[in-house]
């Protein structure tokens, strides 16, 4: 996912080790330019890790826990060994987005698995495109996210169900009951900003709004091999707005060309309502 802290303000920036749950873990940010704003700063890793409460079998879709309380819907965690994601929680039972692997005792460890760290207005007292953190755990190998800091930055969630019906309206009841939509959604997010750009444009533009429905068409581009022949032209139709919604985007754009923090041509030259980074 392409996270963002916002410039004077700062934010939340994350990562989750899958298939292990750290003891603890440090993170290192830095600006694109290589300068460093955060060194060895104290993660929080997520305090969720309770028990199950009943014996689970393999195809199994709900796990009745000892305690519900920090778990979230539409994340990872981690059931005795197994990554499994919340669809919904109901009493102390949760529901996944897809059936058990295997068998799991009574008793087995519900863990979670993200990492987080907040990031302070100071530190994010400058704009930089091309960032990154770097969380290295108490132990196993470190890994590496992208963050920038911006003025301003496009929402985790840009498009709902109402934008997706708007693209094929008889298809809006195709889509498999089983999709994580809220991930689906994310994924098409940020699936449209690097077409769009990459890491060197996508945070300075401004106005969600006139990009919803790009996004919501690439929902559906992501959804195209889900779908058999007879949806070919439907989706061929889409494909070809998309482009073409894309390249009027990309030639109004500001853009950052060699990721100095700088665009080298800003929204007086361009169409697009935008601005222009500041320099590091």
């Amino acid at each position: 996912m392409i996270q963002a802290v916002v410039k004077g303000k700062g934010g939340t920036v994350w990562t989750e080790f899958l298939g292990r749950r750290p003891a603890s873990c440090t993170v290192d940010i830095f600006k694109g330019a290589g300068a460093q704003v955060v060194t060895t700063g104290a993660c929080t890793v997520d305090t969720v890790n309770t028990t199950s409460t009943a014996a689970t079998a393999a195809q199994d879709e709900a796990v009745a826990l000892t305690s519900v309380a920090g778990i979230t819907t539409g994340r990872r965690y981690l059931f005795g060994g197994e990554e499994v994601g919340i669809k919904s929680i109901s009493g102390s039972t949760v529901t996944l987005w897809a059936p058990l692997a295997i068998v799991h005792a009574i008793g087995s460890t519900f863990q979670g698995l993200r990492v987080t760290y907040d990031v302070s207005a100071l530190q994010a007292a400058t704009v930089w495109s091309d960032g990154y953190a770097t969380f290295t755990p108490d132990s196993g190998l470190p890994q590496t996210e992208v963050v920038h800091c911006t003025k301003h930055t496009f929402p985790d969630a840009m498009i709902s169900a109402y934008d997706v019906r708007g693209i094929i309206p008889r298809m809006s009841g195709s889509v498999d009951a089983d999709l994580d939509l809220e991930k689906a959604y994310r994924d098409a997010r940020d699936n449209f900003l690097l077409d769009l750009g990459g890491k060197t444009m996508v945070n300075a533009i401004i106005g969600v709004a006139q990009f919803r429905q790009l996004v919501a068409m690439r929902f559906w581009l992501d959804r195209r091999p889900e779908f058999g022949e007879n949806w070919a032209p439907e989706f061929d139709n889409v494909e070809k707005r998309y482009m073409a919604g894309l390249d009027r985007a990309q030639s109004v754009s500001p853009i950052d060309a060699d990721g100095d923090g700088v665009t080298t041509e800003g929204p007086e030259k361009r169409a697009l309502t935008g601005l222009d980074l500041e320099a590091l």
